[in-house]
């Protein structure tokens, strides 16, 4: 199992987990564009790395560890330094109130003229399909959000998502087999009731894992700044 994310694209129990690796080869790629080029440049280079990646997914071209999916999730990566650079996080302003009825209002569009898109199958729409709908949905849906009070429980766990998208498999596939067991079918109820039992179950796991493992569920830095291998050369 601790070799599959170099040999395989599909990882046994975790599958999920893809994500988190074709997010590490995006940090790169954007660390090195903002490092080395200006923001026109970067925009640009974005552009172009996008089209390489949408060009490779159409023909089913894909490279070791994920690095295929990175160019082509960038631009969603770049959406969101730009929202944060240009301040559109800010604290709630009067205008925010219009936030859910332009959800509302786009929503029936997105639904209309979106089709599948699933970065780890290769499956994408057109180019411009596959980001101007799906920018627009995010932009509308962070409006949206900013016009609503804080849920603290939705906080706690959108805090802390990384620890969910890592653990669930390993909780809703018991789970749901459990279930089917005493006799529930495929359907909707079955789904909510997993999706409940699991969200529960997250709660002690992301305790568990934020207080004993913080390091390797992204709540502290890895490595702190400056650290350097303890190599001793021979005398």
């Amino acid at each position: 199992m601790l070799i599959e994310p170099f040999t395989q694209r599909y990882w046994q129990p975790t599958a999920p987990l893809w994500f988190l690796l074709s997010l590490f080869w995006v940090n790169i790629l954007f660390y090195a564009l903002r490092r080395w080029l200006p923001v026109w440049g970067m925009l640009l280079a974005v552009l172009a790395l996008a089209g390489v990646g949408w060009t490779m997914a159409c023909r089913q071209m894909q490279l070791p560890l994920m690095l295929d999916t990175a160019p082509v999730a960038l631009p969603y990566f770049v959406l969101g330094w730009g929202v944060n650079r240009l301040g559109m996080l800010a604290p709630r302003q009067s205008i925010d109130r219009w936030g859910v009825l332009v959800l509302a209002i786009v929503a029936v569009p997105i639904y209309v003229f979106s089709s599948s898109i699933n970065l780890h199958a290769q499956v994408v729409p057109s180019f411009v399909m596959l980001y101007l709908l799906p920018f627009v949905a995010i932009l509308a849906l962070l409006w949206a959000c900013k016009s609503l009070p804080r849920i603290p429980v939705l906080c706690h766990y959108g805090r802390y998502s990384l620890i969910i998208l890592g653990t669930h498999p390993l909780l809703y596939i018991p789970v749901r087999f459990l279930l089917m067991r005493n006799g529930l079918e495929p359907g909707i109820a079955l789904t909510l009731l997993v999706f409940v039992i699991v969200m529960a179950l997250e709660w002690p796991v992301i305790w568990l894992l934020k207080t004993y493992a913080p390091r390797f569920t992204a709540q502290q830095p890895f490595f702190t700044e400056g650290w350097k291998l303890p190599l001793k050369l021979p005398k």
